[in-house]
């Protein structure tokens, strides 16, 4: 398993009973190519796959190998994405350590006026910020900050409408920020600098 302070993601138990799988993106936090993505799965737990064939290990059986991995590989595997994460996760635990710039943002952001910050902040989490600035359109504001201040945002739903419904937010979106291993203290001051500059406005 990958150090917390190396890769943006916390520990969960898929142990629990309300925790019978876990999935995650790969070409987010861990930088691996599009279309790798990560399946962990109890023992027990009875799962029937949505693409069968090309298995290559019973090539005369009518049905898919029901062990696992190889229940949910039909097909060809996508050895280029694998390789791909290999050498992403192979980087990023030879990496320094991140400065933890988002616990420095949040603090930050909570001083501007007129800024509204959704979320828990009592546990651990990844550093993707969901905002918005008084009642300003989401995409509006995402605009403007690319525009005047080549900062790059996504406004909108992030393919969650259920979470907007009960955030209230589902008439105008939040704009959504997200930090790398990449990001700098001084992007994230320029970042801070133009949200105060828009909650003037």
């Amino acid at each position: 398993m990958l150090h917390k302070r190396r890769v943006s993601y916390r520990s969960i138990s898929v142990t629990e009973k309300s925790r019978r799988c876990a999935l995650r993106d790969i070409n987010k936090s861990l930088y691996g190519p599009q279309g790798t993505g990560g399946v962990c799965l109890l023992k027990d737990l009875p799962v029937e796959p949505v693409i069968t064939g090309g298995d290559g290990m019973q090539s005369f059986s009518k049905v898919q190998p029901k062990n696992l991995p190889t229940l949910l590989e039909a097909g060809t595997l996508n050895i280029p994405g694998i390789a791909g994460l290999s050498a992403s996760i192979q980087w990023l635990m030879e990496k320094e350590p991140a400065e933890k710039l988002g616990t420095y943002f949040y603090q930050e952001l909570q001083k501007i006026a007129g800024v509204t910050i959704y979320g828990d902040f009592t546990n651990p989490r990844v550093d993707v910020f969901s905002i918005n600035i008084k009642d300003a359109e989401s995409a509006i504001v995402s605009d403007v900050l690319w525009e005047e201040y080549q900062v790059a945002t996504r406004p909108g739903y992030h393919c969650a409408p259920l979470m907007h419904e009960a955030l209230g937010t589902a008439d105008r979106g939040t704009v959504r920020l997200s930090f790398s291993s990449f990001t700098t203290k001084a992007e994230v001051d320029t970042v801070l600098a133009a949200l105060q500059n828009l909650a003037l406005r």
